[in-house]
């Protein structure tokens, strides 16, 4: 998962691609690529799935740690965090904060966003993940705040995009009988 606007707005010459440590990000050896294949935008959520595969061999899919999905509503209060690569350092950028609005947040693009998080995003945040105090992922970042919204970051909830996900194969933890979250060549 990602936001549909990295997907969308890559260039046509550009392979678009993941690195999964071999490790945990502050002891690691070797970074393993994996090529994002197939993806699908929800152009309302700015939001999009894709497939990856290891570029190297299918011996690189036990590097991936999936992390679970849960489709449920953010609460005004609920600490969270966002993990992302804004620009070109080999280590994440952790940024905690809190869900500061739920509401629908209309973008000048037609876009929207369903709640908005008390952390400054900047370029290369778009479509992280934002994930609560139990570590499972509600959502992703979308839009970064300018103007009277400078400080604030926007995002799409799972929750907003359950019938989406659902329709790509995606494992939500909370759905009835679901006891999976993301799986290697799963979305």
């Amino acid at each position: 998962m990602t936001a549909a606007h990295v997907v969308r707005d890559a260039h046509s010459d550009c392979t678009l691609s993941v690195m999964i440590p071999d490790g945990e990000w502050n002891g690691f050896r070797q970074l393993h690529a994996f090529m994002i294949t197939e993806c699908h935008l929800f152009l309302p959520l700015d939001f999009a799935t894709c497939r990856l595969r290891p570029a190297d061999g299918s011996r690189d899919w036990g590097y991936i740690r999936p992390a679970p999905v849960r489709a449920r509503a953010a609460t005004v209060g609920e600490p969270v965090s966002i993990t992302s690569f804004a620009g070109w350092g080999l280590s994440p950028l952790v940024r905690e904060g809190h869900i500061q609005g739920r509401q629908v947040y209309r973008r000048k693009d037609g876009c929207y966003c369903d709640f908005a998080i008390d952390v400054a995003a900047v370029e290369g945040m778009s479509g992280s993940p934002i994930i609560s105090a139990q570590g499972e992922v509600i959502g992703i970042l979308t839009l970064a705040g300018t103007g009277k919204f400078r400080g604030l970051s926007f995002g799409a909830s799972l929750d907003e995009a359950a019938t989406f996900l659902r329709s790509q194969g995606v494992p939500l933890a909370n759905d009835p009988g679901e006891k999976t979250m993301a799986t290697p060549g799963s979305r």
